[in-house]
């Protein structure tokens, strides 16, 4: 507004508080100047001005504008027929307002016509209002022909509603490649749950699960509930391992830290076996306890998890067996919930009305009778048999060696800043990613390294591209103790920290390859920089306000 631009005025008069006391006085323009110098663009093919002066009319601004209410009564009778037509007022005023919804509605089609597409967005809403359902689809295909992806979810939509599903997925794959996450959810539901309406479109798991992933992190569309579901339909995908290949523990582990779905009862028996069982993160046995309890809670109250049962009832079993309940072992307990887990696996076995509609049981592994195999029973109590320590499983199993039975690798999205973690990962997969990304991102859950008196439990290693440069810097983040107080009634601050040091791109790589091949950090001399993420200690805040305290 202050360096003179006519848009912004218009702009700023849609925008609640934008235009304050202050910046009013000091308007190089009059609110209607800019109306018409922006309404002369408009009439001269510019596409963001015949888009603002569409809002103007869409809006009801045009009250407040002398040159926009000149523009309104063009054709319109004189003052005295107007009179006459008042005694019939509320025919006059339902006729003046569909005569200004025209006038927006022809600015927004030159504006979307000129190039400037999210106009249909504003057109498709007039005709929402005009209850003409013809003309907001005929809107919606043509948005989505030029290229808007709100329009291509939408268009879409329409599609599966008329039963026209292999239309539907191809405006659903258009969004797609735009990453807009309700097309990208429509998508994966395609392929993950083929049934009579559309079973011409064969089941794609690792296409189902690459979208509701994508969709569980895409800004575009997307409520709260949206992301929750998506976000539990990939951690499903993903435990139940249906095509055999889609089972990562620790892209499990980081799907369940996602905000959306701390709100839902259904995330309890995921967490109860991640936590008690190490998969794919750091061990917590109180939180795996925690966890517990509160699927044994949920199940109490709705009856039944569908397909997580087992896993809740595990991990119970689990905990009895190493004594994380009582102090110690209860042989008779974990067996009990052994045995529940095992009718638990039958009944997901033998099902036809599975999740996916495909009328075929699903094929869940049987790690609660691979554990029962350790008990016997003795005088009424189980007990191990001989020379059986603890139960196993082969079920579900972690990588069995470092680095990834304890490191994850941030697998980064195609034409995105961010990802997943995953432990499935090789040498040749880390290469191909510093190849196509601006950094690598290594997280560190399990057997951290220290470097004694220089940085403690490192939990993270980052190798960055520099900009222009043919170098990377490296980043090591972790730990530090204040030993500085020497009360041994307190304990020691502990500051997170990192070093980080500049060096060529082989060197990097050189530095990353020694950690994945043997667990060697590097060695931090002076040529290493250091910075504290909590530099000073907490101290009690008070809202200032002009210096004063408030």
């Amino acid at each position: 507004i202050r360096k003179g631009s006519a848009i912004a005025i218009l702009q700023a008069m849609r925008t609640s508080g934008a235009l304050t006391p202050t910046i009013e006085k000091e308007l190089p323009m009059t609110k209607d100047q800019a109306f018409q110098r922006v309404y002369e663009g408009a009439q001269k093919g510019c596409s963001y001005c015949a888009y603002a002066i569409a809002n103007v009319f869409q809006w009801g601004d045009y009250h407040i504008l002398p040159s926009a209410q000149k523009v309104a009564n063009e054709g319109e009778p004189s003052s005295f027929v107007r009179f006459l037509k008042g005694l019939f007022a509320q025919a006059d005023q339902r006729r003046f307002a569909n005569k200004i919804t025209a006038i927006a509605q022809q600015w927004l089609r030159k504006s979307a016509e000129a190039g400037l597409v999210i106009a249909y967005r504003n057109l498709r809403i007039t005709y929402i209002e005009q209850d003409n359902r013809k003309m907001e689809e005929q809107v919606i295909f043509e948005g989505a022909a030029a290229g808007l992806p709100l329009m291509m979810y939408l268009a879409g939509d329409i599609c599966k509603s008329r039963g026209e599903h292999e239309r539907a997925l191809e405006y659903f794959e258009r969004g797609v490649t735009m990453n807009n996450g309700m097309c990208l959810r429509e998508a994966a539901e395609y392929y993950a749950k083929p049934c009579e309406s559309n079973k011409r479109i064969p089941q794609n798991i690792q296409k189902a699960l690459k979208y509701y992933e994508r969709a569980a992190i895409s800004p575009d569309y997307l409520d709260f509930n949206d992301h929750a579901y998506v976000t539990m339909q990939a951690i499903i995908l993903r435990t139940l391992n249906i095509d055999g290949q889609s089972q990562d523990w620790s892209r499990i582990a980081h799907l369940l830290q996602q905000p959306a779905i701390y709100t839902l009862d259904t995330i309890w028996p995921y967490l109860a076996y991640v936590f008690t069982f190490k998969k794919g993160n750091t061990p917590a046995i109180r939180t795996a306890i925690e966890c517990v309890n509160k699927a044994s809670k949920c199940y109490d109250r709705y009856g039944s998890y569908d397909y997580a049962d087992h896993l809740w009832q595990l991990a119970t079993g689990y905990c009895y067996e190493i004594g994380a309940f009582t102090k110690e072992p209860d042989l008779d307990q974990a067996v009990t919930f052994y045995e529940h887990a095992r009718e638990s696996i039958n009944r997901l076995n033998t099902r036809n009305d599975n999740w996916f509609g495909t009328g075929e049981p699903l094929a869940i592994p049987d790690e609660a009778s691979e554990r029962l195999e350790a008990f016997e029973l003795v005088n009424g109590h189980y007990q191990y048999k001989e020379g059986i320590t603890q139960s196993s499983t082969t079920c579900n199993p972690m990588p069995p060696a470092w680095p990834q039975n304890s490191v994850d690798v941030l697998e980064i999205f195609e034409d995105s800043t961010t990802g997943w973690r995953t432990n499935k990962y090789d040498w040749q997969f880390i290469e191909r990613e510093w190849d196509t990304q601006k950094y690598l991102s290594f997280i560190i859950y399990d057997n951290r390294q220290s470097i004694e008196n220089v940085i403690y439990d490192v939990y993270s290693i980052v190798m960055f591209h520099n900009e222009d440069k043919n170098s990377c810097t490296i980043y090591l983040y972790g730990y530090i103790e204040d030993t500085s107080r020497q009360d041994e009634n307190v304990d020691p601050r502990v500051y997170e920290m990192r070093y980080f040091k500049e060096m060529s791109i082989p060197e990097g790589l050189a530095l990353i390859k020694e950690f994945y091949d043997h667990a060697t950090l590097p060695v931090i001399d002076e040529s290493w920089e250091k910075q504290y993420k909590n530099t000073t200690p907490p101290r009690e805040y008070v809202l200032t306000c002009d210096n004063d305290i408030f």
